[in-house]
């Protein structure tokens, strides 16, 4: 933890796929609803190490093994607390996805289709923008 404190604006967004300030606002969206999972023998999860070890999860590509080892919980603690945690954010997810509706949805998807000569008809949005 004492690592992610230590990273620049860019370093942290590269590892994290979202902002300090993004974070925060998430925080401050479902930090009410998080009771840190404890497991009889092992010391309960901080909200923000959890927020971070689930958007760690979901932006990188790392077992629950490597997750616990980086953020120095058991494997089996890591897992029970990502899928805690996105059950958290998918009950705020309509307050960040916003689909676009009537004639918006058409001056979005010519603003995409704009954006390339060999364009992808009719998309609406993308994520993160990296090509796998």
């Amino acid at each position: 933890m004492r690592t992610v404190s230590n990273y620049n604006g860019v370093k942290f967004r590269s590892h994290f796929r979202l902002s300090r300030s993004s974070v925060e606002i998430l925080s401050s969206k479902i930090i009410n609803r998080y009771e840190g999972n404890y497991i009889l023998g092992q010391k309960r999860i901080s909200f923000y190490r959890a927020l971070l070890m689930t958007l760690w999860y979901l932006s990188n590509n790392e077992t629950f093994r490597q997750l616990g080892d980086r953020f120095d919980v058991a494997c089996g603690n890591a897992c029970r607390t990502v899928h805690y945690l996105i059950d958290i954010i998918c009950t705020v997810c309509d307050d960040f996805i916003i689909w676009p509706k009537g004639s918006n949805l058409i001056n979005v998807a010519n603003s995409f289709n704009t954006l390339r000569v060999n364009n992808f008809p009719n998309v609406i949005g993308t994520i993160d923008g990296c090509h796998i």
